[in-house]
């Protein structure tokens, strides 16, 4: 993988585990 396709997925990850804490913050 090239470091544009790492960065992404490293993103992608961060982001899911952003909105996982916001939706188990409100359920």
């Amino acid at each position: 993988m090239d470091q544009f396709t790492e960065d992404v997925f490293g993103w992608m990850s961060r982001l899911d585990g952003m909105i996982q804490s916001i939706f188990l913050g409100i359920g």
